[in-house]
């Protein structure tokens, strides 16, 4: 069987605006994205590059923070507030100087709702926000809400095989394996 085409390498603004789609996240019912993966409509696979739009004063997600995908957003329209819960006190880190990475041990009220503050970080059109994963991404568990214009951005990403998505305010951590 010989291989298909890729798909075409070009999306036009009134596809991509066509294409977007509403979704509530399964854990906080007032979080509703309207969006579309723009790298899934030209066939790449390790990256996942997203536009997002949300409602006035509406919710983008629960807070949460990645084990292994980073993710990265850049506000297109309107402003919001980022959301910013510091949960990093669920791991004990240390440094392993030989093979080049950190340890970390789940620690405490493991799986626990954390019940530390939310801080609140103004943005609006043209601010940068990026969220590396790993250990110590629980220092930034983030969201965003949108102010009363709504917000439009883009949102991307690596797309590890495996990640862990952690809600620290639930104290809930969802392993997600992806198939190729």
């Amino acid at each position: 069987m010989a291989p298909s085409d890729p798909p075409f390498p070009l999306i036009k603004s009134n596809k991509i605006e066509s294409s977007m789609v509403s979704k509530r996240h399964r854990l906080n019912n007032d979080a509703e994205r309207i969006g579309v993966c723009m790298s899934d409509m030209v066939g790449i696979k390790g990256l996942g590059v997203h536009k997002v739009r949300i409602p006035p004063e509406g919710e983008s997600t629960e807070i949460h923070y990645h084990l292994n995908d980073s993710e990265w957003l850049y506000v297109l329209s309107g402003s919001g507030v980022l959301l910013l819960l510091d949960s990093e006190t669920s791991f004990d880190t240390s440094e392993d100087p030989k093979n080049n990475r950190i340890i970390g041990r789940v620690t405490g009220a493991s799986g626990q709702p954390s019940s530390r503050q939310i801080t609140q970080h103004e943005v609006a059109e043209g601010d940068f926000m990026g969220f590396q994963g790993g250990l110590l991404a629980s220092k930034y568990a983030h969201s965003l809400r949108a102010g009363p214009e709504g917000l439009v951005y883009l949102m991307g990403g690596t797309r590890e095989r495996v990640d862990v998505c952690c809600y620290p305010r639930l104290g809930i951590r969802d392993v997600f394996e992806k198939h190729s």
